[in-house]
Parts: C-alpha cells; structure tokens; sequence
C-alpha cells in the first residue's frame, strides 16, 4: 500500500501527521519505506484512523470530484464539484455526496453554491453554471458505555460487605498533614526502553506507583502524619476509551484495553488507600486531568462505592476542576494546570475568600508538566510536581525529559509552607 500517497490524498503532508498522532517525522519516514516492518506497526495503528480509504477519496461520479483537507486538530473541510444544484438536500443527502462515515464524522456545516464561468468558444460567448457543496467536518471520539458497563463498573463495588471490618488503628497525634500528590502515572503507558531509554507498560507502572506510595508515607510517618490529603486523577490513566486515545481524542501509546485498565486502576487505588489508612485518616479528593477526564472521574465514584463506610477514609463530594484545603496557617488548592495558565495566580483568592482570609501561606499543587517548578506571583506560589511515568516515543523524539520522581508534602498546621519528601524512580533494564 502507498502511505504517501493516502497520507496526501487524506490532507495532511508528513509533517503534520506526525504532530497529529505523537511521532517524529523521521519514525513516519521509516514507515513508509517499509510499512511491512513488524517492529514499527504501532506506527500503522496511529496513523489508519486519520487516512481516507481509497474508497473516501475516490471520484463521487461522473465529472464530479471531491477534494479535502484535514487540519492539525482533525477536523475536515471537503468540497465536491457536482453536476446539478445541491440546494434543498436533506444533511443525510449532503453526507452522501461527501462520502463520509457519520459513524466516523459529524457535520458541523454545510452548504450548496454555484456559479457561471464565461468562455469563448468557436467565436461564441458561452455562460456555464458551475454546482458545488462545501462543508466542514469533526472527527467523533466517543465513549459507547452501554448500560451493561455502567452496570460492570459499579457492580465490583457491591461485592464488598456493608459492615466491613476495620483493623485496630494506633494513629499519631500531631499539626503535620501528608499531601500524596502521585500525579501523572500514566497508568497504560506503553514504552519501549531500546527506542525510549527506558521500558514502561501497566505492571512497571503499578510496581512505580506502589513503591512510591509506600516510600513517601513511611518516611512521612517518621516525622509525624495526623492526616492524609491523597488526590485521584491527574492523568492517572494514559487513555479516557476504546479507542487508545485521551478525552480530546489525542491517539497515544497504550499497551491494555480500557476494561482491564480500569479494574487495574480501580485495584491499585484501593490497596494505596488500603495502606495509608494504616498510617492516618485519608481525605481523597478528584483533581481530573486532560488524558483521563472520565475514566478519573468513574475510578473516583468507584472508591465512594467501597469506601462510603468507612469511619477513616472520606471521599470528598467536590467534582469541580479546583479543590482547596485549608491546613492551619496554609491554604493549598490542587488543580491539573493546563487550562489556568497564569490566571491561576488570582483564581484563588476568588473561589476561597473566606479560607484566604484564614490563612497565611497560599500555595498551588498541580501536575501534567512532568518536572518540578515553583514559581510565586500575587502572594501565591504555584509548585508543580513530578511524574513517575516513563517517556513515550513522542516525548523522548520530542526531546522532553526530566526527573522520573514524586514527591510527598508535609504541611504543617502552624507553620507556614511546606516541608518535601523525594522519591525517585529509575528501572534500567531496556530490554
């Protein structure tokens, strides 16, 4: 098959394909000399979803063509030359003429137009009237839950018993509060250590995640924890469907289907609850992020389902996309960070002026950057914090890269600012 070919007669150049799905242009390049690769047929599987069919860019009849273009964000703009007038055509007879899959696409707009051209012909000035359709398309990226997964996400939840039985406690009495902000696991990530640096998939991922948990409330615990802060989301898992893609529909790498990647997820949640609830009361709370908005928000109720009774751990009733806690002196807001931008620095005394005014120290946790920066303005700092996932074909072509680490804060409730714990990640076997 040409991949040159359709990859032109789909509307994208090289380039710009290779932005769309997450690869360099060179990874493309190597494709398409040699689709039949075996180790490079992720790239095959990145790619289909945004080409034409030899069919979806063929002629739409006699002397009637059809020509489109696909831009960076995946939307279509098609135009076909016709024989006769499209004006008064129903949008289903519209979606004919374009030949599109309304499974695959949904019309945004659409109209008919036509117009004379005048020419000499053998000496006689001869007017034709010239038919055409326009329309603009955007690809469909849904979630197809039916009411059995709805039915299938909760019903692990019934199978724990209504009266659980908790162990002994023997909690510390103390002013330091726990923040476990393990943001951006990418849990489903796929990376291939030859091609990457470093090899990721579900079960590095969860080894990652528990070791991190485990080393950062220990070592909490040795200074002394009354409370633990623990946020869910946060681009937690790598993909939000069916479809290997984040909530805006991004294609990316994933190495699992979404079924067993949310009973995973769900699991790997509970046994981090399981374990800090050992060490002091847990305050889970949701700060959804851009890859997993929804498969986020369904692992958070999940946890309310097995944990609604539970005396020390309380799931928090704020799903908006900003939270805020109040820690003696300091007031902390938790947010994913990429759609505030700097505006985030005035949010804060908008949405929490009564805790604003209770405090002294204000302080932003936020995540999807993947490295550690703070940064302060208007009396606010701003602490972005680290990952734990590894780095994908597309970050490390890119040239991304930083510290594979997370970090547990400890606030103290008469004093201002915070006191961090590190913990870094490193797996060095690339096979």
């Amino acid at each position: 098959m040409n991949y040159k070919r359709r990859i032109e007669d789909s509307g994208y150049n090289q380039k710009s394909l290779s932005k769309k799905v997450g690869i360099s242009v060179d990874t493309l390049k190597r494709f398409i000399k040699d689709p039949t690769n075996k180790t490079r047929q992720y790239v095959k599987e990145l790619i289909e979803p945004f080409l034409f069919t030899p069919e979806e860019i063929k002629l739409v009849g006699e002397k009637e063509t059809l020509s489109s273009s696909v831009d960076e964000r995946g939307n279509m703009k098609a135009a076909v030359k016709l024989k006769e007038s499209a004006h008064g055509k129903s949008l289903e007879e519209m979606l004919e003429l374009f030949n599109v899959d309304p499974n695959k696409w949904e019309c945004t707009s659409y109209r008919a137009n036509q117009w004379d051209v005048t020419a000499k012909i053998e000496g006689v000035m001869v007017t034709k009237t010239n038919y055409g359709a326009e329309a603009k398309f955007k690809p469909i990226h849904k979630i197809e839950l039916t009411p059995e997964d709805i039915q299938w996400i909760f019903d692990a939840a019934s199978e724990i018993s209504n009266e659980p039985e908790f162990l002994e406690t023997n909690y510390v009495e103390t002013d330091n509060v726990l923040v476990l902000p393990i943001f951006d696991a990418h849990i489903g990530k796929l990376a291939w250590g030859k091609e990457t640096g470093e090899n990721y998939d579900i079960k590095i991922g969860v080894k990652r995640y528990k070791t991190a948990v485990k080393n950062l409330v220990e070592r909490a615990h040795a200074v002394g924890i009354s409370k633990i802060i623990f946020p869910v989301g946060n681009d937690y898992f790598q993909v939000d469907n069916d479809d290997s893609s984040t909530s805006k529909g991004t294609r990316v790498d994933s190495d699992i289907r979404w079924k067993k990647l949310f009973k995973i997820g769900v699991q790997l949640l509970r046994d981090t609850l399981d374990y800090c609830v050992l060490y002091a009361p847990v305050d889970v709370i949701l700060v959804q992020g851009n890859h997993d908005n929804q498969m986020s928000f369904y692992a958070f109720e999940a946890l309310r389902g097995y944990y609604g009774k539970h005396p020390f751990v309380e799931i928090d009733e704020n799903i908006k996309t900003r939270t805020y806690r109040q820690i003696g002196v300091n007031l902390i807001g938790f947010t994913h960070g990429d759609k505030e931008k700097d505006r985030i620095y005035e949010i804060m005394q908008q949405e929490a002026r009564e805790l604003w005014g209770q405090t002294k120290y204000a302080e932003w946790i936020m995540g999807h950057f993947h490295r550690i920066l703070v940064d302060e303005k208007q009396g606010v700092r701003k602490r972005i914090v680290s990952s734990i996932t590894g780095k994908d074909a597309w970050h490390y072509e890119s040239g991304y890269d930083s510290l594979t680490a997370a970090q547990g804060i400890i606030y103290n409730k008469k004093m201002a600012g915070p006191y961090v714990v590190f913990h870094i990640s490193f797996e060095p076997n690339l096979d």
